[in-house]
């Protein structure tokens, strides 16, 4: 993912390429990455890897240690509305199936993406978004918020296509500010 996001970089203009930097580590440990702290941290598919609330911890505690006061975090996880024990609709590209609950009160499973030529299937971690609050609280993070989804209004597919979908969405977009 950073490979191909330092890619993505090269069709960029350099007074915004000089404004980009790109880290990799175990953020389940303490980490400080060199250059910051950052005004904005980007967590995509990020916190849904912490295999337990300590974890999670660790992670909410990186992104505070990371950010400069003001900061903000953008990040897109599991939805933790709704629990793994609902059918997870597959018509929108993904399946995920439960592995068994936590001690923490959320779920392993297995998410396959139905891409071709083959299928990618990866293990994760679910939680209710309690965890997460709770996690980013205790960090000492503020003013976290959910947002919501939005579906493209005239992608080409047939009306309510995206009906299932606004029930239950794959994921969820949260922000937080370090105070």
């Amino acid at each position: 993912m950073i490979a191909s996001a330092r890619e993505t970089l090269t069709s960029l203009p350099e007074q915004q390429r000089s404004k980009m930097e790109f880290y990799a580590g175990d953020c389940s440990k303490p980490i400080t990455a060199a250059g910051g702290p950052f005004d904005l941290v980007l967590a995509v598919w990020f916190l849904n890897y912490a295999s337990c609330y300590d974890e999670m911890l660790q992670m909410w505690r990186n992104i505070y240690a990371n950010l400069r006061p003001g900061g903000r975090l953008v990040a897109l996880t599991s939805n933790g509305f709704c629990g793994l024990e609902l059918p997870f609709d597959d018509r929108y590209g993904l399946s995920a199936t439960s592995l068994g609950k936590t001690e923490d009160g959320g779920w392993k499973c297995r998410v396959t993406a139905l891409t071709q030529p083959e299928e990618v299937s990866f293990e994760n971690f679910h939680y209710p978004h309690e965890v997460y609050e709770r996690a980013a609280a205790q960090a000492g993070m503020e003013d976290l918020r959910w947002r919501s989804h939005v579906v493209p209004v005239d992608d080409g597919r047939p009306e309510g296509f995206w009906d299932v979908y606004n029930l239950r969405p794959h994921f969820s977009l949260v922000t937080a500010t370090r105070p």
